[in-house]
Parts: structure tokens; sequence; C-alpha cells
């Protein structure tokens, strides 16, 4: 037999073999009571998923508003793209004002997003595992990670959880600022009248009548000193929107999971796959 008769031959033997696993995979799943339990879910598993496809809606068209609010109304990109007021109206932004005026349900709403977003960056490390660059290191499996895989995982996790603050003031800068905060203007209607007029905070009003919270008051500053740190947030900002508009059309686009992905893969080893079936 010919070298590469040869290397056909090994091709064709682990395909066989990596079909036959996916399989015995496939069979133990089919037995299981979780599985059978999901199916009596699959309602409450719909309506899970409308919910959390609104809330990234409502995330996307935020960022989306909020940036194209500093590319015309921010003080430019040597103050890191501040934004001293909001002109364009943010959804997810005004929710969360009116929200304050009942306590706590904005600290829900709250609690909400930031678990959506880290729940979905988890997923999404999972899916595709732990890559540098285009070497893949690691994969995410539930009882079959690497020690050195979790400590990246974590890792990760950590910079995600930085990240999510700068993210938190662009999707709501009016809640994250001041919140629902409004101070008094007046203005002179006759020689000894005026009128007075509530109105929201702002950064052009002074201290005296509007605080700022401390988590933006250091943001600000930070971009103001730093202003390539905050024009970089900024690009970054369209480069997440992207991403997410790539990500949506390619998850419309194509097929469906298989019940198994990402269990099986061609270079896991035959023992640890029998072991992890024995012991399930």
């Amino acid at each position: 037999m010919s070298s590469r008769a040869q290397r056909v031959d090994d091709i064709l033997a682990a395909e066989e073999s990596l079909i036959t696993r996916q399989e015995r995979h496939l069979q133990v799943a089919e037995k299981s009571w979780l599985r059978k339990c999901l199916v009596l879910l699959r309602p409450f598993e719909i309506i899970i998923g409308i919910v959390c496809f609104v809330m990234a809606l409502l995330v996307f068209l935020s960022l989306l508003l909020t940036n194209i609010d500093k590319t015309i109304h921010s003080v430019g990109y040597k103050s890191g793209y501040a934004l001293p007021k909001r002109h364009l109206p943010n959804p997810v932004d005004i929710a969360l004002v009116y929200c304050q005026k009942l306590f706590p349900l904005d600290y829900i709403v709250m609690v909400a997003i930031i678990a959506y977003f880290v729940l979905c960056s988890m997923s999404g490390i999972r899916n595709i595992g732990v890559w540098f660059l285009w070497i893949k290191m690691y994969k995410i499996r539930p009882r079959r990670t690497s020690p050195q895989g979790l400590l990246m995982f974590c890792m990760i996790l950590m910079f995600i959880v930085l990240a999510i603050n700068v993210i938190l003031y662009e999707l709501t800068p009016q809640y994250s600022s001041f919140g629902s905060q409004h101070y008094i203007s007046d203005s002179a209607i006759g020689a000894n009248e005026s009128s007075f007029h509530s109105k929201e905070c702002t950064m052009h009003i002074s201290s005296e009548d509007c605080t700022v919270t401390r988590m933006v008051f250091l943001l600000v500053s930070f971009f103001y000193k730093m202003w390539i740190f905050g024009a970089a947030y900024f690009y970054l900002t369209w480069a997440f929107l992207g991403t997410m508009l790539i990500g949506f059309l390619v998850a419309v686009i194509k097929r469906r999971r298989s019940a198994i992905n990402g269990e099986v893969d061609e270079d896991d080893f035959e023992e640890s796959d029998d072991e992890d079936l024995l012991r399930g």
C-alpha cells in the first residue's frame, strides 16, 4: 500500500471512530432524564429566548444611539469623546431613569443587564473555547476542562467584568452619571417675574445643583487625561456593535447545532470519551 493510500485509510478510520463515538453520545443523551425534562420545559425555553433576543436588541440600539450621539455632540477625541448631555433617545437609559423612581426596580433591571452580559460571555467562551490569535488552546466543557483552561477562563471573565464598567456608561450615560436627579432652572419673564422649571442634570450644571456618580467621575477624568483610552473605547464599541451584527447574521444563516455539539471532537482521546460515558 502506498503512503498516500495509507494516509487516506487513516483519515477514513479516524472519521469512522469519530462517528461511532458521536453515535454513543447521542444514545446516552436520548436516555437521559434531563433531556426528557427539557422537552417538557420547551415552552419556557422559547419564552426565555424571546426575552433574551429583545434584551439584545435593546442593548444594540442603545449602544448604537449613544455612539451616534457621541459622534455628533461629543466634545471631541481630545476629551475621550465625552458626552456632556444626552440628545438622542436611549431606550435602556430612559427605562432605568424612570425605574429609579420605584426603588429597587432599577437595581433589579441593572442586575439583570449585568447578568445577561456575564452569561452571554460565559456561553460564548464555552462554545468557541480559549484561543490565542489563530491557535486554539483550551476547550471549555463540563467535567472535562483542564485546570489551565479554567484559569484562562477565569482571567478572561475578570477582563470582561472590567469592560462591563465602561459598557454600562456607554449603555446608560444619563443613569450612570446622575440617575433621576433634576435641578431647578429659573428664567426671567418680566422685570419682576421669573419662572422655574425642573430639568435633568447634565455635565454643564455645577456640582452644587447636581452630583455626578463617583464611577462616572473617575471614568471621565481618566478619559480626559488619557484621551487615547477614551477614543479607543469609542472605536471598540463600534467594533463590538459590528461583531454583534455579524454574529446575529451567522446565527440565523448557519444550520442547527447537534445535541452533542462540542462534546466529541477529533482530537479527544478515546479513553477519556469512554470514561465520561461510563460516569454518565
